[in-house]
């Protein structure tokens, strides 16, 4: 009986030891984690496209992520599904590389690269009555679409990178976006005066340009 409690007592004692030396998984590298430098036009949710152009930027991708500045159509309230257009630097490539994307009902991703070489276009996102779809545009030219489970929604402009923990994020770089303008309820285009809110997230940098643009930058070692 006493050779068994001391075999336990034993046994014990090594899981302690071995659990002490293992790396805590709270410290791992955060693969889901996001950074934004956006602003929002969400006083209503009648919009029905947005444009902008936006030009390129070279920034620090430390954790083999992203960083990109894109346009979206916010999801109302509930939904999952959203589609987004812009550019965006990915850390194994370590290329720019214009894109857009969506996500389904399901919140499953879908990236489509454009092959596009340039220092900067002019992106737009445009709900489509005819066939019921929201197309998006890289200078006028229709490179796609996507139905949604919406057709009008609020609008969002910014930049968004991936982070890989809580001190350590990727770099902005130095990015503008200019003649910002969309519809409402399928009328316009109208150029934007200024935002209803924006989010700034860590040591990244808004500056308003004008009421219909404004520079995202940023580098947080």
């Amino acid at each position: 009986m006493i050779k068994k409690i001391l075999l336990i007592l034993f046994t014990t004692l090594i899981i302690l030891i071995v659990s002490l030396k293992m790396p805590s998984r709270g410290l791992a590298a955060c693969s889901t984690c996001r950074a934004y430098s956006a602003v929002y036009l969400n006083n209503k949710t009648t919009y029905t496209a947005i444009h902008a152009y936006i030009t390129n930027a070279t920034p620090s991708i430390r954790d083999g992520g992203f960083s990109s500045e894109v346009l979206w159509i916010g999801p109302p309230s509930g939904k999952k599904d959203y589609i987004e257009m812009g550019w965006r630097k990915n850390g194994p490539l370590n290329v720019n590389e214009t894109y857009w994307g969506y996500y389904d009902t399901n919140g499953n991703w879908t990236y489509i690269p454009i092959a596009a070489n340039s220092t900067g276009h002019d992106y737009q996102i445009e709900y489509k009555s005819w066939d019921g779809k929201w197309h998006v545009y890289l200078d006028g030219v229709d490179k796609g679409s996507r139905a949604l489970s919406y057709t009008q929604s609020y609008l969002i402009a910014g930049g968004e990178v991936s982070d890989f923990s809580s001190t350590q994020h990727n770099a902005m770089g130095i990015s503008n976006f200019t003649n910002l303008s969309y519809k409402d309820n399928n009328v316009g285009y109208f150029s934007w005066n200024g935002w209803t809110s924006s989010r700034v997230d860590y040591s990244y940098v808004l500056t308003t340009l004008s009421s219909s643009g404004f520079q995202n930058r940023g580098y947080n070692p």
